[in-house]
């Protein structure tokens, strides 16, 4: 269908994080791009080889050169970036600046759109965002997943200094490039409507969502999940998913699974991949673990037939100030299909899990708290099923991600200039 008069006929995105990679923009993007297909806005992705969280450049794709490709509609743009999956902070650093680096290249050849989206964190990609903006002449919307260097120095993977006062200033540099600004949010929306280049009326919210249609309720049969789970698909499992990194402060999970080894009905798995994950494994080694198993990262579509084998999922997040404003989009996914969340955290998801009686919100980096929510679900599956219906509802009621995308979207094509709605 041709777009309305009211819609830009042409969206830019920049992001270093996009399919096939298992990560939160990439479903962020899956849905906004679905949304303007629907339409009729063309979409064109400027993103880097695919190699998160891993650091291995996926099957299929080559290191380095330009390469392009078509996905669900969308026209993608791959430029070549330092593939990393390590938690050094410098060879992170400079794996997100290779990607703003070469997707440069992309500006000075001119990417003919109407409006630009571009994603931060990786901070310097948002200067590529702002080339890209400028090269086309057109406003620029920079989401903001979470509020750099800030987070960064609160987890203590960077320090005050001269490196974290240059990404401030890049910081402020974008804020103030940017048309408007989107974060997922209240937290984030008050931090940035606090900011002297951001500000109220610059900044929207837009929310992490789930497509009901991709996770439901599923049957506990998937042959490969069963392969891969063995002989814990029987118990009562809790399951993490997501990236293995340094946020989620998943060596809770390990030292819970220790607290509860005497319980054998009872069993771990960790799906995904990421910088953390071979210290975890080796923790796990010598606590003597055999009620834990790491799956390894599997496709964005085929989260759900895993998560049909577990009793709860678990979603735990490092004790720091900033991620009391955070709502992690992986617990989505888990109450989309049915399954309770055990949430080690504090703040607005802790609230509202707590309020909609969908899990059990517990004290971050706390093995404790957290073995004895596990042992309080291992033994009431009627009770943690009855969670997941409530989640279920809730995901459906409140967070389907077309209906999030589209609304924001008419709220912000709306404000836009005529130029920019290809009037």
């Amino acid at each position: 269908m041709p777009p309305s008069a009211a819609y830009p006929r042409t969206v830019l995105i920049v992001t270093q994080y996009f399919w096939p990679e298992p990560s939160a923009p990439s479903v962020r993007y899956a849905a906004i791009i679905r949304t303007l297909r629907s339409l009729g806005v063309s979409v064109h992705v400027i993103t880097g080889v695919p190699s998160y969280p891993s650091g291995r450049v996926a099957k299929g794709y080559r290191p380095i050169g330009f390469q392009a490709e078509d996905h669900e509609g969308a026209h993608i743009q791959r430029f070549p970036l330092l593939p990393y999956g390590g938690a050094n902070k410098w060879l992170r650093l400079l794996n997100h600046g290779s990607l703003a680096t070469t997707s440069m290249f992309g500006a000075l050849r001119g990417v003919r759109c109407d409006l630009v989206i571009a994603e931060s964190p990786p901070l310097p990609l948002a200067i590529s965002g702002i080339a890209h903006a400028r090269r086309a002449g057109v406003p620029l919307v920079l989401y903001v997943a979470d509020k750099w260097p800030d987070v960064a120095i609160e987890m203590g993977a960077l320090h005050e200094g001269w490196v974290a006062a240059r990404l401030r200033d890049m910081e402020s540099f974008a804020y103030r490039s940017a048309w408007r600004i989107a974060v997922p949010t209240d937290g984030l929306f008050a931090r940035l409507a606090a900011h002297r280049d951001a500000g109220p009326a610059k900044t929207t919210l837009l929310p992490n969502g789930v497509d009901p249609a991709v996770f439901h309720p599923m049957d506990a049969s998937d042959p490969e999940a069963v392969r891969a789970l063995g002989d814990l698909a029987g118990r009562a499992l809790f399951m993490y998913a997501g990236t293995i990194g340094q946020a989620q402060a998943l060596a809770t999970i390990v030292d819970a699974a220790a607290l509860v080894r005497d319980d054998p009905t009872i069993g771990f798995a960790l799906v995904g991949d990421g910088p953390e994950r071979a210290r975890l494994e080796e923790r796990a080694r010598a606590l003597g673990l055999d009620n834990i198993r790491f799956v390894g990262a599997v496709p964005p579509d085929r989260v759900a037939a895993y998560l049909a084998f577990a009793r709860a999922t678990i979603a735990p997040l490092r004790d720091v100030a900033l991620f009391v404003a955070t709502r992690p989009a992986k617990v989505l996914p888990s109450l989309a299909c049915a399954r309770p969340v055990i949430f080690c955290g504090r703040g607005e998801m802790a609230a509202f899990i707590e309020r909609e009686g969908c899990g059990i919100a517990v004290a971050p980096e706390d093995p404790a708290a957290l073995a004895a929510a596990i042992r309080r679900l291992a033994a009431d599956e009627a009770g943690a099923r009855a969670m997941g219906e409530r989640g279920r509802a809730w995901a459906v009621r409140e967070f389907d991600f077309g209906a999030i995308v589209r609304r924001w979207w008419d709220a912000l094509s709306a404000a836009l200039p005529p130029r920019a709605r290809g009037t």
